[in-house]
């Protein structure tokens, strides 16, 4: 049993020995050649355009509004037929209108945000920055 146990310790020194070797690599001996330092350089690329130009303002047609009361509705009706209109009623409450209004009032809303996010991302692709007297609003 000795004569094992002796060639698996020389194996493991061995082991041991070749390993610290491959690791340190040729470090341990002395006038190894000088290791040349690397510089880094960092180059800016210039950003490409976004090439993107901001919408157009929405050109919406006028729309006619005609209050129908009790009171008015048979002279409003008349009046739609003698112009050749077809008289169809389409109706909203005082609370429906307003319902309305405000959902286009959040329309209007988003789109100025959209906006100003892409002006925004042009001025941080292009750095055109819109002259500090006009807001983005007052650009359309």
């Amino acid at each position: 049993m000795q004569p094992r146990n002796h060639k698996s310790t020389r194996n493991v020194l061995l082991s041991l020995i070749l390993t610290t070797l491959v690791l340190s690599g040729c470090s341990i001996f002395p006038g190894g050649r000088d290791v040349e330092t690397v510089e880094a350089q960092t180059i800016e690329i210039p950003r490409e355009p976004l090439a993107l130009d901001l919408p157009e303002p929405v050109d919406l047609d006028t729309i006619e509004w005609i209050a129908i009361t009790p009171d008015n509705a048979d002279e409003v009706f008349s009046e739609l037929e003698s112009s050749g209109t077809n008289t169809v009623l389409i109706g909203l409450t005082p609370n429906g209108y307003e319902k309305l209004s405000l959902n286009i009032a959040k329309i209007r809303g988003y789109i100025n945000t959209q906006r100003v996010i892409l002006v925004k991302y042009q001025d941080y692709y292009e750095g055109s920055d819109p002259s500090p007297s006009q807001s983005p609003q007052q650009q359309q």
